[in-house]
């Protein structure tokens, strides 16, 4: 178990030096059998999640959620070929989203679609294929491709 908790921090605070250049790092601490203590630090002080600023949350919570999915993948057998991401660098301002689309275009190496739903007109630049959706009668349903 402890080895898998250290590969799920590397992992973790790889997405965010690799793809945020975030000063924000995780450690995982096994307490019990059934309890991950998280210790997070900001430019090497400790910091409470709490105070983390919105988008620091955003890219912690993001790292942390792919790191997770990769290791059950890779733990479990089973791969997926399409991964969807609702609003995933909501929090962040356009420039980091724009800095930030390395981390899709990474995660393209990995799944043959990557889905990405986003408002930022300066995110949506960046992609090759873009969708645009109207809500209708309680749900979404796209109308064209631009």
């Amino acid at each position: 178990m402890s080895k898998a908790v250290h590969q799920l921090e590397s992992a973790t605070n790889a997405y965010l030096e690799r793809f945020f250049d975030a000063a924000i790092r995780v450690r995982f601490l096994l307490e019990d059998s059934d309890k991950l203590g998280v210790e997070i630090s900001n430019d090497g002080h400790s910091c409470p999640f709490r105070n983390l600023s919105g988008g620091e949350r955003t890219m912690l919570k993001l790292a942390f959620s792919l790191s997770l999915m990769k290791a059950v993948q890779d733990r479990s057998g089973v791969s997926f070929d399409m991964i969807m991401l609702d609003e995933p660098f909501s929090g962040l301002s356009d420039p980091l989203k724009v800095k930030a689309f390395a981390l899709l275009q990474h995660l393209e190496t990995e799944y043959n679609t990557v889905l990405v739903i986003d408002h930022s007109s300066d995110l949506k630049a960046q992609f090759n294929r873009v969708f645009l959706t109207n809500k209708l009668s309680g749900h979404s349903e796209i109308c064209e491709q631009l």
